[in-house]
This record gives C-alpha cells, structure tokens and sequence, in this order.
C-alpha cells in the first residue's frame, strides 16, 4: 500500500480536470477571482470581528488625523464620504469586503497602520 503525503494528495486534486472545476473556475474568473470572505477591517486587525466590533474600529478610524485617513482610504481603496466643513470626510466601513488589499505598505502607512491598530484595540477594550 503506497502512503501519500497531505501534498501528494492536494497535488494530485490540483490536476484533476473535471467539467465541475472548470466550470467553478471560469465563474471565478469573471467575478475578479474567488469572492473574499474577510472585511476591510478583518484585514486590516487580522482576526474575526462582530458587528460591535467592526462599529468600534469605525470609531478608531476618525481618531486619526485628516491626512492620515485620506492616506489610509486611499492605500485600501475606500470611497470619500459626506462632505464636512467644504472638505469630504473619508467614509470607512470596517464591515464592507470591497477595497483594495495591497501587499506591502510604506513607511508611512505603516505608520498609520500600527496607530491605527492601537487605537483600534484601545475601543475594543472598552476605552472611550
């Protein structure tokens, strides 16, 4: 009796050729790919989050500064929101699964991001 590897095993599913598989990947393919399953803010805290939760890091997001929120939208890809004092506020929903995940941020968003990250677990915590 051969033994596989968990890699012989995943390889040899990987080659199969059905008409199912071709037909779950090409509505993949039109779609943009598979659909996501985390939201922006899933992503950006890398773990699950509740609707409380997601509401929470909202708020954490409007404690950074107006630069920082305009650098922020635009690395995730985020839509601009209601318009505030002749300037549009950046809207974020935590909850949504659109928007742009990009690989590698730059210092300053790693900056913003780390920030941003802090103050989110602060409101997790229970912090004003």
């Amino acid at each position: 009796m051969d033994w596989f590897t968990a890699h012989d095993i995943g390889k040899k599913g990987g080659e199969a050729r059905t008409p199912a598989k071709r037909k779950a990947a090409k509505k993949n393919g039109t779609l943009g790919g598979r659909p996501r399953k985390s939201t922006v803010g899933e992503h950006i805290m890398r773990r699950k989050l509740s609707r409380d939760e997601h509401h929470a890091i909202g708020e954490a997001f409007f404690r950074l500064t107006r630069s920082e929120r305009d650098i922020f939208r635009k690395f995730y890809g985020l839509p601009l929101g209601e318009k505030r004092k002749n300037r549009m506020e950046p809207y974020f929903d935590a909850a949504t699964v659109d928007g742009i995940r990009a690989n590698k941020p730059n210092k300053r968003m790693s900056h913003i991001l780390k920030k941003f990250r802090l103050m989110a677990r602060w409101r997790l915590a229970g912090g004003l």
